[in-house]
Protein backbone atom coordinates (compact mmCIF):
# COMPACT_ATOMS: atom_id res chain seq x y z
CA UNK A 1 0.00 0.00 0.00
CA UNK A 2 1.43 3.32 -0.81
CA UNK A 3 1.86 6.01 1.99
CA UNK A 4 -0.72 8.02 -0.05
CA UNK A 5 -2.94 5.33 0.55
CA UNK A 6 -1.91 4.41 4.15
CA UNK A 7 -2.61 8.27 5.13
CA UNK A 8 -6.32 8.42 3.90
CA UNK A 9 -6.50 4.81 5.57
CA UNK A 10 -5.29 6.47 8.76
CA UNK A 11 -7.73 9.66 8.38
CA UNK A 12 -10.44 7.37 7.79
CA UNK A 13 -9.64 5.77 11.27
CA UNK A 14 -9.37 8.86 13.07
CA UNK A 15 -12.73 9.97 11.45
CA UNK A 16 -14.71 6.79 12.61
CA UNK A 17 -13.52 7.20 16.08
CA UNK A 18 -14.06 10.70 16.32
CA UNK A 19 -17.93 9.82 15.35
CA UNK A 20 -17.52 7.40 18.23
CA UNK A 21 -15.94 9.76 20.81
CA UNK A 22 -19.00 11.90 19.28
CA UNK A 23 -21.53 9.12 19.85
CA UNK A 24 -20.12 8.90 23.70
CA UNK A 25 -19.99 12.22 24.65
CA UNK A 26 -23.59 12.52 23.72
CA UNK A 27 -24.53 9.78 25.88
CA UNK A 28 -23.58 11.58 29.30
CA UNK A 29 -25.60 14.56 29.32
CA UNK A 30 -25.48 15.69 32.90
CA UNK A 31 -21.42 15.57 32.23
CA UNK A 32 -19.51 19.29 33.43
CA UNK A 33 -17.58 19.01 29.60
CA UNK A 34 -20.46 19.34 27.30
CA UNK A 35 -21.78 23.12 27.88
CA UNK A 36 -20.70 24.52 23.77
CA UNK A 37 -18.44 26.94 25.31
CA UNK A 38 -16.35 24.58 26.99
CA UNK A 39 -16.50 22.20 24.42
CA UNK A 40 -15.40 24.57 21.70
CA UNK A 41 -12.64 26.15 23.27
CA UNK A 42 -11.08 22.55 24.07
CA UNK A 43 -11.79 21.20 21.01
CA UNK A 44 -9.93 24.38 19.09
CA UNK A 45 -6.79 24.97 21.60
CA UNK A 46 -6.33 20.98 21.36
CA UNK A 47 -6.08 21.36 17.58
CA UNK A 48 -3.93 24.42 17.78
CA UNK A 49 -1.60 22.71 19.83
CA UNK A 50 -1.17 19.82 18.55
CA UNK A 51 -1.03 21.18 15.08
CA UNK A 52 1.40 23.16 16.00
CA UNK A 53 3.54 20.69 17.89
CA UNK A 54 3.18 18.01 15.21
CA UNK A 55 4.15 20.69 12.23
CA UNK A 56 7.56 21.09 14.39
CA UNK A 57 8.53 17.80 15.46
CA UNK A 58 7.75 16.88 11.11
CA UNK A 59 9.84 19.99 10.26
CA UNK A 60 12.70 18.41 12.72
CA UNK A 61 12.34 15.05 10.86
CA UNK A 62 11.60 13.73 14.16
CA UNK A 63 8.45 11.63 12.92
CA UNK A 64 7.03 11.62 9.35
CA UNK A 65 3.34 12.86 8.09
CA UNK A 66 2.45 9.23 7.39
CA UNK A 67 3.50 8.11 10.85
CA UNK A 68 1.96 11.26 12.54
CA UNK A 69 -1.56 10.53 10.74
CA UNK A 70 -1.72 6.81 11.80
CA UNK A 71 -0.56 7.71 15.45
CA UNK A 72 -3.35 10.15 15.56
CA UNK A 73 -5.92 7.48 14.07
CA UNK A 74 -4.66 4.70 17.09
CA UNK A 75 -5.00 7.76 19.59
CA UNK A 76 -9.04 8.37 18.26
CA UNK A 77 -9.16 4.81 18.27
CA UNK A 78 -8.11 4.72 22.00
CA UNK A 79 -9.71 7.25 23.41
CA UNK A 80 -13.24 6.02 22.03
CA UNK A 81 -12.55 2.41 22.99
CA UNK A 82 -11.93 4.49 26.66
CA UNK A 83 -15.53 6.24 26.45
CA UNK A 84 -17.16 2.76 25.29
CA UNK A 85 -15.47 1.23 28.87
CA UNK A 86 -16.80 4.07 30.78
CA UNK A 87 -20.16 3.87 29.33
CA UNK A 88 -20.40 -0.37 29.86
CA UNK A 89 -19.34 0.41 33.29
CA UNK A 90 -22.09 2.79 34.42
CA UNK A 91 -24.91 1.02 31.96
CA UNK A 92 -23.48 -2.73 32.79
CA UNK A 93 -23.96 -3.54 29.46
CA UNK A 94 -21.36 -4.22 26.64
CA UNK A 95 -21.43 -0.70 24.68
CA UNK A 96 -20.15 -0.28 21.41
CA UNK A 97 -20.10 3.42 19.43
CA UNK A 98 -20.14 4.45 15.64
Amino acid sequence: MSDQARKIQAKERYERAAHRVQTAIWAFPEHENRSPKHLRVGIDMSKADMGGLARLLIAKGVFSELEYFEAMADGAEREAEAYENELAARYGINIRTV
